[in-house]
C-alpha cells in the first residue's frame, strides 16, 4: 500500500513538473516572424535614428534578419551584410527623439507627414536575400497592421501582424535590446533601406 502511494505521488510530480514546462513553453514565443508557410528565426535585431522627419515625430529603421545573416560592425555601428535569408525593415514614426516610444502602432503609407505611432511607409521584407549580389526571391510590400511595443529597462518587445500587399499577413514577436544607431541614410552601407522610393529624412 505504502509502495502504492509513493508511486502514485511520483507520478503526480513528473506530471506536474511535464506540464509545467508545457506551460512555459507556450508562455515565452521564439524571435520569429512568419508569412505563408515559413517561420524565420530572428538572428539579429537594431534600430537607425533618422532624427526629426516632421514636426514632433522621430524616425527610425527597425531591422529584423533572419540568422541566417549576418551583420559586421564597423566603428561601432552595423556595416556590411552577408549570408542569403529573409530581411525585414520597418520604418516607424515615434515621438520620443531617443528611441522607440512603447505603444501600439498603426500602418500609415503617408509619406509626407509622418505622424508618431505609425509605421510603414518605406518598409517590406525580402525573401531570400542574398547579400551578395542584392538579389531576393520576392518581396512582400505592406498596407495595413499594427506593431505593439513594450519596453521593460533596455529590452523591448514587439508583436507584430502585418498586412501586404499580396492579401498575406505577416505575424512576428521579438523580445530582446534593440540597438540604436545614427543613420546617414545618403551613405552607401550594408543597412541602407532597400524599399525606399522617397527619402523620410
Amino acid at each position: 500500500m505504502k509502495q502504492t502511494l509513493i508511486h502514485a505521488i511520483a507520478v503526480i510530480m513528473i506530471g506536474s513538473m511535464l506540464f509545467a514546462g508545457c506551460k512555459k513553453d507556450e508562455s515565452a514565443p521564439q524571435n520569429s516572424f512568419k508569412y505563408h508557410d515559413k517561420e524565420s528565426l530572428i538572428g539579429n535585431a537594431f534600430a537607425g535614428n533618422l532624427g526629426e522627419v516632421s514636426a514632433g515625430s522621430y524616425g527610425y529603421y527597425v531591422f529584423f534578419l533572419e540568422n541566417t545573416l549576418t551583420v559586421h560592425y564597423t566603428n561601432s555601428g552595423p556595416g556590411e551584410i552577408t549570408g542569403i535569408g529573409d530581411y525585414m525593415m520597418i520604418a516607424m514614426a515615434s515621438s520620443d527623439s531617443t528611441g522607440l516610444k512603447p505603444g501600439e502602432y498603426t500602418y500609415s503609407s503617408n509619406e509626407v507627414s509622418f505622424n508618431p505611432n505609425t509605421f510603414g511607409y518605406e518598409s517590406g521584407l525580402l525573401i531570400d536575400y542574398d547579400s551578395s549580389t542584392g538579389y531576393y526571391a520576392g518581396i512582400l510590400l505592406f498596407n495595413d497592421g499594427k506593431i505593439n511595443v513594450t519596453k521593460s529597462g533596455d529590452e523591448y518587445t514587439f508583436n507584430f501582424s502585418i498586412s501586404t500587399t499580396v492579401n498575406s499577413t505577416i505575424t512576428g514577436y521579438y523580445k530582446g535590446k534593440i540597438a540604436l544607431y545614427a543613420f546617414n541614410t545618403g551613405k552607401k552601407s550594408g543597412v541602407i533601406n532597400p524599399f525606399a522610393l522617397h527619402s523620410i529624412n
